[in-house]
């Protein structure tokens, strides 16, 4: 399902491609992304940086800004990773699998998860890619890859329980990817025990996040639609990792009379994506940042539907959800057509 579309399904895609064109083409751009991919060298970095949580198990070193530099470069040369790996599934060209293993080992060797949600995000694409080559890869291999992974899933599951004991704390968007983190990596090296804690922890986290008309506390708190879906991207690709350990989320409430659901807070978009509500931006936020300096370009101006996550992650659940982004990607994208039918994979 989603990103973690099982082997037989990878098998059912390649024999629908016969007969489908658009397949056909999303499979062609996943090729020439990872030959892209396999163009750049590993530059991995001990630390990479982003916002900052005191609530992180492993503090922020004191960066150079030729580190900073090197650190963004490196990033945006790992980003494609997750593509490599689906253009391996489609195509199981052994030179693909050998760069993504390259790729992995030298990332593991170097590079130190900070336990930071917004940070460590960065990870989810090598966690997914890692997902699908895992078993086309040595056991020499995954005794180097699983250790770093399991580092970012300790360290983010380490941030959460800090947080969480906080009661001061908001309940907001960093809850979201700090779960999503720990679930990814967790699906990822297969690791059960953390997989029941997230299902007892994402339960809970649920039945304070969204209320029962779907609205998410960053709705709420920053007056935003933008920090609605950026909470849903987090938790609705939880929901398909949950999905791999057997357990559904997605339609989850916490309780009938005083929570919301994944589900309703998607519903909750509907009047917004087709204009028969307007909402402005931040207006009412409660954090004086976003009229000073954050989202003052955005401020006071109509949410504008924005065809990427979660709408793709969604559609693996409810069909509309691809249907929406696509009417969108067709009036943005037309010299793309692949991405009218899979928006999320470019």
């Amino acid at each position: 399902i989603g990103e973690f579309l099982t082997a037989k399904g990878w098998v059912r895609l390649a024999d629908m491609a016969t007969g489908d064109v658009l397949i056909r083409q999303m499979q062609g751009q996943l090729k020439r992304h990872s030959n892209t991919f396999a163009e750049k060298s590993p530059t991995p970095v001990a630390y990479v940086t982003g916002p900052k949580t005191a609530y992180q198990p492993i503090a922020y070193p004191n960066l150079t800004a030729a580190e900073v530099a090197a650190a963004d470069l490196a990033k945006k040369n790992f980003s494609s990773i997750r593509s490599a790996a689906f253009d391996w599934r489609c195509h199981r060209r052994a030179e693909t699998l050998l760069v993504i293993r390259n790729m992995l080992l030298a990332w593991a060797r170097v590079h130190k998860p900070y336990g930071n949600p917004l940070i460590d995000e960065f990870m989810l694409n090598p966690a997914i890619a890692y997902f699908h080559v895992r078993e086309a890869l040595s056991d020499l291999d995954r005794k180097v890859i699983e250790p770093w992974l399991r580092d970012a899933m300790d360290r983010n599951r380490a941030w959460f329980e800090r947080i969480t004991a906080d009661r001061n704390a908001g309940r907001n968007n960093w809850f979201s990817h700090g779960l999503c983190n720990v679930a990814v990596h967790a699906v990822a090296i297969d690791s059960r025990k953390d997989l029941n804690w997230v299902v007892n922890a994402t339960r809970i986290f649920l039945g304070e996040h969204i209320e029962p008309g779907g609205e998410t506390v960053d709705f709420r708190g920053r007056d935003a639609l933008g920090y609605h879906c950026y909470s849903l991207r987090g938790l609705v690709l939880l929901a398909q990792a949950m999905n791999v350990h057997g357990v559904s989320l997605y339609n989850y409430r916490a309780s009938k009379e005083g929570n919301g659901s994944m589900t309703q807070a998607m519903a909750f978009l509907i009047p917004f994506i087709e204009k028969t509500r307007t909402h402005l931006e931040y207006v009412n936020s409660k954090v004086p940042h976003d009229k000073l300096k954050w989202h003052v370009k955005e401020l006071g101006k109509p949410w504008d539907f924005n065809p990427g996550v979660p709408f793709p992650y969604a559609g693996a659940y409810d069909p509309r959800w691809g249907a929406y982004a696509r009417a969108k990607a067709r009036v943005d994208t037309r010299d793309q057509p692949y991405l009218h039918r899979f928006p999320g994979y470019n």
